[in-house]
């Protein structure tokens, strides 16, 4: 019943405060954030189609932080100046061991995982560096799980490690058969 209600303040820039009798015009932009696929929604009936079609104007689509391991030295960077702000620290910046490890992991979480992550590791740290030493508990996987042949890790992207080991089966195989 809410999407029909937001549908029609979308469509006539009209609407009633709560408790009032005055209509009053919308004067303002509309921004949707999902993490699911409202056209899934929309065939299982979640979601109405007619409201999905007025407010899909302009779709951007932001891969998640495991696409695009290129972001966490940013956004590690920025988390450390705004802790260090809020929990009163000196933290100059991350360890290469430390970003190595988050490179490797999934972040299920996104951003967000990794903003508590930043935020976990400070509230611990007594030195300048942020250090691996630090780093939550389930970051931290015993090495016989971190690798099942050598380059493969659990917490990369499938695509990664099959690219990995397909290199690997390669080399090997190159220098098998070159003699």
């Amino acid at each position: 019943s809410m999407q029909g209600k937001l549908l029609r303040v979308l469509e006539t820039k009209r609407y009633y405060r709560i408790g009032s009798s005055k209509e009053r015009t919308l004067k303002c932009r509309f921004i949707a954030a999902t993490n699911v696929d409202l056209k899934d929604c929309i065939a299982t009936g979640t979601f109405r189609s007619d409201l999905y079609y007025r407010i899909n104007i302009i779709s951007l689509n932001i891969p998640p932080l495991r696409e695009r391991k290129e972001d966490i030295f940013v956004l590690c960077k920025y988390f450390i100046e705004k802790y260090n702000k809020i929990l009163n620290k000196k933290v100059r910046r991350i360890s290469d061991e430390a970003l190595a490890v988050m490179r490797a992991y999934n972040w299920p979480g996104n951003v967000r995982e990794l903003e508590n992550c930043i935020e976990y590791m400070m509230t611990f740290e007594k030195g300048s560096i942020l250090s691996d030493d630090n780093m939550p508990s389930k970051m931290k996987i015993p090495e016989e799980r971190h690798i099942f042949a050598p380059g493969i890790n659990i917490y990369r992207p499938l695509r990664e490690n099959v690219e990995l080991l397909e290199s690997e089966i390669i080399t090997r195989l190159g220098a098998e058969y070159k003699n």
